[in-house]
């Protein structure tokens, strides 16, 4: 039915790349906050927080590394992770265990942030030993849940899904037509897998046997699948995968109704008083919610605000697509091909959407949020820390890319015996190195963007900007969002000659380049009229001032820089269109970026008057000529006041 990949592999990588990203910045930011912040009774609750943001951070690192995805069948599916092709058997399929691992720990830990909630606000009898030695307890009950359900999960899931002939066999062919993947080749990929029923027709010997492959030729693709003979012709259950696929579900609805159970008491607990009836009155739970203070009671709400919609965005981007995973082949027998891959890719969003339910549902850690962006959007002090930071990231970024040319180089010498491509695509590893390179090129080139941006800001408001605090977190947004826009259009540009996402990574980064380069003129511009057209103070005009010399220091690089950019212009739309060999255009594009660090970066300490100054000073501490001078005060205090003199006027 929908027999096709559905989502590009470009896509599925950029998706699983950009969730990463949020979702690592997102909860490393909030066991920050966690951390160092003490909101009044939370108590051990925040250790799950901390517990939680780890998982995610883990589930989402695994999904970059993995980028699985899923193709489903009438009678059952494949997952297999794409980074993992290439390698054995049996790496391919721990990392596809390691992925299933974290995905049924997040449900667990779920779980157990109910239950903790259930016994601290209703303190039920037959669990009230649990608060004699709470730590201890706790952790043993952590432990002993997580090692027998996620250990269950694990095991049934590596016995049932497992790869073997059969599956490989009945999957291969509509891998192969669909995703070019190869289940037969040399390594033989690992993946996990389920076939739960074989379709079966009438044979005179009454055995079963593989037929033929069939085809069934649709609207929107085509679909391939491998077929037994039975003597009745009807369907045959394979048990391996039914019966693991059961477990699974006794699993995940007996974990459900742990949490059910444990969501219906927290409520009643959590109701106004004027709504409890008397029988809940005299419930021991109904008892001991009373003792519980107004403030107390406030923040519980906030947290089980907080743990509901935890479980509600699961259960809609996670839980139920899976669910349909698992469950479509035995009661819908269609085949929804790579809308499997659509249901694994929604699991990768609610990593990055849970920490921020917790910053938006508890006050005390909203308000530190809050606290926190407020300071570091603030600009920076008069000694202009925001712009030295930017220099700084600046000139790393030249660096790494000269230390990508190495590796390069190194690649080149010691692994490659031939130099001279003629194909557009280079070699993996060869391709790879380029990649890197390519991002530290563009990361490099978005500093040059930072920096015009911030002498942009500082003369709109000089006095304001130079007496705020440092910028900090604007400085490491920007950074991390000019890695992830580098990497991306790095990646696009070298996915493939004559591809469209070539096409789109060379205008990203002809773009950028031109936006960075009408940027700073347009802050020189602006700089030198507001300095000559405004009434301004002392102090103003010194900021507006500097800000007007580095802008005017970085002309000549920017002049530099588009000059050998124009040439990077040329290898990015020659190794595109095919005009010339891969090497060459390589070779023209290396050339012209390694000059343009070099030559941009002296441009600017030629053109900056105070660095240039700060520099000879420095060189000049190690060169400096010993010469005698004579002691004559009067010629001493006469130069003195005429220096003092000098610089009134």
């Amino acid at each position: 039915m929908f027999d096709t990949a559905i989502v590009p592999d470009e896509f599925n990588h950029i998706f699983s790349l950009t969730t990463t990203l949020v979702s690592i910045c997102a909860n490393s930011f909030l066991i920050f906050v966690v951390s160092r912040t003490q909101v009044n009774h939370i108590g051990p609750y925040r250790w799950l927080l901390l517990g939680f943001s780890a998982v995610d951070i883990g589930i989402s690192t695994v999904h970059t590394v993995l980028v699985p995805s899923c193709h489903m069948t009438e009678f059952g599916y494949i997952f297999w992770g794409n980074r993992f092709l290439n390698e054995s058997n049996e790496i391919g399929l721990a990392a596809c265990l390691f992925w299933n691992f974290l995905f049924y720990q997040t449900f667990i830990l779920l779980a157990f942030q109910y239950v903790y909630r259930y016994v601290i606000l209703c303190n039920p009898p037959w669990l009230s030993w649990i608060q004699l030695n709470p730590w201890r307890n706790w952790i043993v009950i952590a432990v002993l849940a997580d090692t027998f359900f996620v250990g269950a999960v694990v095991a049934d899931t590596s016995l049932g899904f497992k790869p073997s002939d059969v599956s490989r066999t009945a999957f291969a062919p509509v891998l192969k037509e669909v995703y070019r993947i190869d289940l037969f080749s040399d390594n033989q990929p690992g993946y996990l897998a389920a076939i739960y029923w074989s379709q079966k027709k009438t044979s005179a010997a009454g055995v079963m046997q593989r037929l033929s492959r069939t085809t069934h030729f649709t609207m929107l693709s085509v679909t391939t699948c491998y077929q037994i003979i039975d003597t009745n012709g009807e369907k045959v259950w394979l048990a391996r995968a039914t019966t693991a696929t059961c477990i699974l579900n006794v699993l995940f609805f007996g974990t459900a109704l742990v949490i059910g159970f444990c969501l219906m008491r927290i409520v009643q607990e959590l109701r106004p008083k004027e709504f409890i009836s008397a029988r809940q009155k005299r419930n021991s739970c109904a008892e001991f919610r009373f003792t519980i203070s107004t403030q107390s009671r406030q923040v519980q709400r906030q947290l089980f605000r907080a743990l509901l919609w935890q479980t509600f965005i699961p259960t809609v981007t996670s839980y139920v697509p899976l669910a349909v995973v698992f469950l479509q082949p035995l009661m819908i027998p269609i085949s929804l091909g790579g809308l499997g891959t659509i249901a694994a890719m929604s699991c990768q969003l609610f990593p990055m959407i849970d920490p921020m339910l917790v910053f938006l549902f508890v006050k005390g850690y909203r308000a530190t949020l809050l606290q926190f962006v407020q300071n570091g959007l603030s600009t920076t002090q008069a000694k202009s820390t925001v712009m030295k930071i930017m220099l700084g990231l600046w000139v790393l970024s030249q660096l790494a890319i000269y230390v990508a040319v190495c590796w390069l180089s190194f690649h080149y010498i010691f692994i490659e015996k031939e130099y001279f491509s003629e194909d557009f695509d280079a070699a993996s590893e060869r391709k790879r190195i380029l990649m890197w390179y390519a991002s530290c090129f563009y990361v490099c080139t978005c500093f040059e963007l930072g920096i015009g941006l911030e002498r942009g800001v500082s003369i709109r408001r000089p006095t304001q900007y130079y007496n705020s605090k440092p910028a900090y977190l604007a400085i490491l947004t920007f950074t991390l969002l000019s890695i992830f826009l580098s990497y991306l259009i790095a990646y696009l540009a070298l996915s493939g000659a004559g591809d469209f996402s070539t096409k789109v990574g060379s205008v990203l980064s002809n773009s950028l380049d031109v936006v960075a380069f009408a940027v700073n003129f347009l802050v020189v511009y602006f700089a030198k009229r507001k300095d000559a057209r405004s009434e301004k103070l002392l102090n103003e005009r010194y900021q507006i001032r500097e800000a007007y010399s580095i802008a005017l220091a970085m002309v000549p690089a920017y002049f530099m820089s588009m000059a050998l950019k124009f040439g990077i212009f040329v290898a990015n739309w020659l190794y595109v269109t095919h005009a010339v060999p891969y090497s060459v255009a390589e070779v023209i594009y290396l050339s012209c970026s390694e000059l343009n660090c070099g030559l941009t970066a002296c441009m600017f300490l030629l053109y900056h008057v105070r660095l240039r100054d700060k520099l000879a000073s420095f060189w000049s501490r190690f060169s400096r000529a010993h010469v005698a001078v004579e002691n004559n005060i009067e010629e001493n205090t006469e130069s003195y006041f005429r220096m003092m003199t000098d610089a009134w006027k």
